[in-house]
C-alpha cells in the first residue's frame, strides 16, 4: 500500500462509528475516512511533483493506494 497509515486512520474510524453504534457516529465515520481519502489523493499530486511523474507513476501502477490486495487500475 502507498499510504498505509490512512489505511489504519480510516479503519480505526469506521471501527469506532461502528462501535458507538449510533447514526451520527457512523455518518461522522463515514465523513472523516472520505475526507482522509481525499486527502490521500491530494497527497498522491505531490508526491507525483515531488518524485516525478515518470517515477512515480510506475510505482501507483504497481502498488494500491489504500486497499492491499486490490488490482491496481
Amino acid at each position: 500500500m502507498r499510504h498505509p497509515i490512512y489505511t489504519g486512520l480510516i479503519a480505526a474510524i469506521l471501527a469506532t462509528g461502528v462501535g458507538v453504534g449510533t447514526v451520527t457516529a457512523m455518518l461522522g465515520a463515514v465523513l472523516i475516512s472520505l475526507g482522509m481519502a481525499l486527502k490521500a489523493r491530494m497527497e498522491e499530486g505531490f508526491l507525483t511533483k515531488e518524485l516525478g511523474a515518470d517515477a512515480y507513476g510506475r510505482y501507483c501502477r504497481r502498488v494500491p493506494m489504500l486497499v492491499p490486495l486490490l488490482p491496481v487500475r
